[in-house]
């Protein structure tokens, strides 16, 4: 079987990437109050102000992305239950404003390489709230990790209205129940949404979408359970995140300037003058650049975990005689080589077969039961372990422990130890 140089040159790029971004020079969840280093950052990543290559801080982005609600994921704690709500039932009616057209179309959002949403999860609430998780949507899509991109876009909003927050909420979805939903409805009929929609055109929204008010209510408490996902381990409260504003189009002005590479996003950083520079690096950590020692096992460990995060291949392989698309003979390679599968699990859709960071382990994988077509949530890997497969010693001891020549079936939380050992 070949292995395309194209393929491993890019998941090697990809890594040494990774390496570059410090994440101390992106003061998230702290907000840059002044302005005055943020506005530095996003200029810096020009040649002449890093010193560093022409296109070592370029990323690349599409403002033509679209794709249903339910493959995005919220990337903050809090969203407003009401504000949600409300928006929602604007969607539903088509009232002047910004949601005259109905729900769907672009979010005026930014959205991660994984798919998470970096601002406008009110409106990705609302559309699903409106119209259900297959709602088609659209925002800008960055090819960078949420974790990363979150920090970079807390520090550009910085550079628009410094230090400027979202104040949060005691009524969060994440949190929210039949009750709450109800009892915002009952209040929008009654009260009117805000000061733009009255209580009378509320009612009558309701009531012609839906049939009735009850019927209304139960449409609703449906769709919480699509917005009720999870947040990531490094999601912040609503207070903390980026502030870009759709109107002022400041989102697509912030993936320009990325895709430009104006944004001093990777190693080397631009410095500075004299006592700014040392006011600013108090905090941080030093950017000076390592050499890179590449090994055989190094570039194995690189390929596989690379491949295995980049989607694409996904299944345990090992190959003595890979050869690359030239003819030229590859060191063994080990790689993942099942095709990504998308199935239900408990009410929403999830990925087969691919382990992700876990909620009650340190990793979780969906796998589909082979006796009884039933998909199952594994749990695996101990969260205070570090996973040392780079450790030939390591590696060798952790297998004959595991007996991982025999790992057993997927369903089983070994197999996937394993795997990753």
């Amino acid at each position: 079987m070949k292995i395309k140089r194209s393929i491993l040159i890019e998941a090697v790029r990809k890594v040494i990437e990774e390496q570059d971004f410090d994440a101390d020079k992106f003061p998230f969840p702290n907000a840059d109050k002044t302005g005055k280093y943020a506005k530095f950052m996003a200029q810096a990543g020009k040649p002449e102000k890093d010193k560093g290559p022409a296109n070592d801080d370029e990323i690349a982005s599409d403002a033509t992305f679209t794709t249903a609600a339910s493959n995005l994921n919220p990337s903050q704690k809090e969203i407003k239950l009401g504000q949600a709500l409300g928006m929602a039932i604007s969607m539903i009616g088509k009232l002047p404003g910004p949601f005259k057209d109905g729900p769907g179309g672009n979010l005026g959002a930014v959205i991660s390489k994984d798919n998470y949403i970096m601002d406008g999860h009110h409106r990705w609430a609302a559309s699903i709230f409106a119209a259900g998780p297959e709602i088609e949507l659209g925002g800008t899509k960055i090819e960078m990790d949420g974790e990363q991109l979150v920090q970079v876009l807390a520090l550009m909003g910085d550079a628009f209205h410094p230090g400027e927050r979202k104040k949060p909420s005691p009524h969060n979805i994440m949190s929210a129940t039949i009750d709450d939903v109800n009892n915002f409805i009952n209040k929008f009929v009654e009260e009117g949404i805000g000061e733009f929609v009255d209580a009378e055109t509320a009612k009558r929204v309701l009531e012609e979408r839906f049939g009735s008010i009850e019927k209304a209510k139960a449409h609703f408490v449906s769709q919480l359970k699509n917005i009720q996902k999870e947040p990531p381990s490094w999601a912040q409260s609503r207070d903390k995140m980026p502030v870009l504003e759709p109107k002022d189009d400041e989102p697509e002005k912030v993936a320009a300037a990325m895709a430009a590479g104006q944004v001093d996003v990777y190693e080397p950083y631009a410095k500075l003058d004299g006592d700014e520079e040392e006011e600013e690096a108090a905090n941080r950590r030093d950017t000076s650049i390592s050499k890179i020692r590449i090994t055989k096992e190094g570039i194995r460990n690189i390929v596989t975990e690379s491949l295995q995060k980049s989607g694409y291949i996904e299944e345990y392989c090992h190959i003595a005689d890979a050869s690359y698309d030239d003819g030229t003979l590859a060191e063994d390679v080990e790689f993942w080589d099942d095709a990504l599968v998308e199935a239900e699990y408990q009410g929403r859709k999830v990925t087969l077969n691919k382990p992700t960071r876990g909620d009650v382990k340190k990793f979780k994988v969906f796998v589909k039961d082979p006796k009884t077509g039933n998909v199952k949530k594994v749990n695996f890997g101990d969260p205070n372990m570090k996973i040392r497969k780079s450790n030939p010693k390591a590696r060798k001891s952790f297998r004959a422990r595991h007996n991982c020549d025999n790992p057993g079936p997927k369903t089983k939380a070994r197999y996937w130890s394993c795997r990753k050992w």
